[in-house]
């Protein structure tokens, strides 16, 4: 129990709510383009952008796609 007090003490919940409206206007951007990604993915990339923070992700093929994100890579491979 001490180890889940620990771990959700020290994680801060974004919420997503603010980035539905880009969300839908991406989801629809990308459809005409024929470039989709999941719907999740969109989700958090959009909420990513809406607060205007920077996305952690290997998958820059896919996030590279959503309009105005910040994304950075910070595996090597």
């Amino acid at each position: 129990m001490q180890l889940i007090e620990a771990l959700s003490s020290s994680v801060f919940i974004i919420p997503i709510f603010d980035a539905i409206r880009l969300y839908g206007k991406e989801k629809a951007r990308l459809r005409s383009i024929g470039k989709m990604i999941s719907d999740f993915d969109l989700l958090i990339a959009c909420t990513a952008v809406e607060k205007n923070l920077t996305m952690i992700t290997e998958n820059l093929g896919e996030f590279e796609r959503i309009s105005d994100i910040q994304i950075k890579n910070w595996v090597i491979r």
